[in-house]
């Protein structure tokens, strides 16, 4: 019984909390996290669910890159450890803080190459279909409120039944598509 109040005293359950060995090293690793990351790419991050091996993986890359590849998470909207590990493995070696010894998984220079040529034709367009895609869904919608209202006009309608019968099919299948 004595025991059992004892470790209901707040006072008792801190003391233990912090006398853990584990809980200390747990303390300095989360306190120690974000050393090695530049600030831009912590400010990205922060609001996100990012372990703490992603942010080591993360630490092996310069701070420009640092940057891209927080922008890559975002954009892909993923946080993970082996997203991490392939931007880490598709950067140039002059985008690494230690350039690695051999390369990874036995691939040839020619192969690495390619890869990086790859990995940033997909970066230039993730980034112009990110630009673009709000643009072009809302001049879609707005294209299919107009066709809406204009076909719901008795005149227009009458006009395009009589003169113009596969135009007007292909403009009620078009307002359905965005639907769908």
């Amino acid at each position: 019984m004595y025991r059992f109040r004892r470790d209901l005293f707040p006072g008792e359950i801190a003391r233990r909390f912090l006398t853990q060995p584990y809980r200390k090293d747990t303390i300095r690793q989360k306190r120690d996290l974000l050393n090695g990351i530049c600030p831009e790419a912590a400010e990205l991050l922060k609001n996100r669910h990012v372990t703490a091996d992603a942010f080591k993986l993360l630490k092996k890359m310069t701070a420009y890159r640092q940057v891209e590849a927080a922008d890559l998470m975002i954009a892909a909207n993923s946080f993970s450890v082996s997203f991490t590990n392939a931007i880490l493995m598709a950067s140039k070696a002059e985008d690494l803080l230690t350039p690695p010894r051999r390369l990874p998984n036995g691939h040839t220079r020619e192969q690495t190459a390619q890869m990086e040529h790859e990995m940033t034709a997909l970066q230039q367009d993730l980034t112009s279909v990110k630009d673009t895609y709000a643009k072009n869904t809302l001049t879609l919608s707005i294209t299919v409120k107009y066709l809406t209202g204009l076909l719901s006009n008795k005149n227009v309608d009458q006009y395009l039944t009589k003169h113009h019968p596969d135009l007007l099919r292909e403009l009620q299948d078009a307002m359905k598509q965005p639907n769908e």
